[in-house]
């Protein structure tokens, strides 16, 4: 159930159901307007966090660099295993896209979880998987923009039903 406190500035704060952002009163001051922003917790943690990241990837160039090229190969490389062979067996576009993206990705978000809790933030592990996700989310994006381009070379499910009938 959802709550809500008003404090002595004005300023209304929802609680439960993960509602983190506060509501402040904007405008002539009779609440006719309202801006959402993070509480100050949410923020701080955010900034913290972006700082931290900021520091490891300016503090070790080479290394990122060392992580991101491998990473980059091996990616491209199972994503074109995956696709291929789902061209190979006769997929539609519709199984064989994402079949090749989730065969490609390295989910690093349980990755940075674990690295930090068993080797710290400060770890060689946790910037691996940092420059991991770095890596991995514009490159599944231009995945995605391959797949969709090269869709055509598979049967869409439509046309299979279409064949089965």
């Amino acid at each position: 159930m959802d709550s809500e406190r008003e404090a002595s500035d004005g300023t209304k704060t929802s609680y439960g159901r993960a509602n983190y952002f506060k509501t402040s009163n904007c405008g002539s001051g009779n609440g006719e307007r309202s801006i959402d922003r993070p509480s100050p917790l949410c923020a701080n943690i955010g900034e913290t966090t972006l700082k931290f990241f900021i520091k490891l990837v300016v503090q070790n160039p080479f290394t990122i660099l060392w992580i991101a090229i491998p990473l980059f190969i091996q990616t491209v490389l199972i994503f074109a295993i995956g696709y291929g062979l789902s061209k190979l067996v006769g997929l539609s576009y519709e199984n064989a896209a994402p079949t090749a993206m989730i065969g490609a990705s390295n989910h690093f978000e349980v990755a940075i979880a674990t690295a930090a809790m068993l080797y710290g933030l400060s770890s060689g592990a946790a910037l691996a998987t940092v420059v991991g996700v770095l890596i991995e989310v514009p490159l599944m994006l231009m995945l995605v923009k391959f797949c969709v381009r090269t869709q055509g070379w598979f049967p869409h499910d439509s046309e299979k039903d279409i064949a089965n009938n």
